[in-house]
């Protein structure tokens, strides 16, 4: 497994368009991340190019904390297979930050099915069960 996963990881990082938007000037701090509005009329996961632009993204991420901002706009911006989100939360090493960070993810999963794999990264060892209801809208009472 771990091996698809390398495989997977250098075929994004050696393919297409970058996620982020980098000046040759400023090659030494982080790029700023695209924030297109994405398509909500097709839910397929993310291509093999937008993964190389992710994976370049993460590459610039230093840090922990500026790895978990990318995968929030990520998040907010891409769907993504259960495969891609393991991948992408393997980078971190957090299992808290795991867990906050699939409740993000969650909703833009193409094949939520298999999220069971995911158990692993998270803190208690499996996906918890009232995933899918955290990350719906909360219903306003009104009084």
């Amino acid at each position: 497994m771990k091996t698809l996963l390398k495989a997977l990881m250098i075929t994004a990082l050696l393919s297409g368009t970058a996620f982020a938007e980098v000046e040759e000037s400023t090659m030494s701090e982080t790029p700023s991340v695209d924030t297109q509005q994405p398509n909500t009329t097709e839910r397929s996961p993310a291509s093999a190019d937008q993964m190389s632009g992710i994976w370049h993204s993460m590459n610039w991420a230093q840090t922990e904390a500026a790895r978990i901002n990318v995968i929030s706009a990520v998040a907010k911006t891409y769907w993504l297979s259960v495969m891609q989100v393991e991948v992408l939360l393997e980078t971190i090493a957090s299992p808290e930050s795991r867990q906050r960070l699939l409740t993000d993810l969650y909703p833009r999963i193409t094949n939520p099915g298999q999220i069971g794999r995911l158990g692993r990264l998270l803190p208690s060892g499996s996906v918890p069960q009232g995933l899918a209801a955290l990350t719906q809208p909360k219903a306003s009472s009104h009084l």
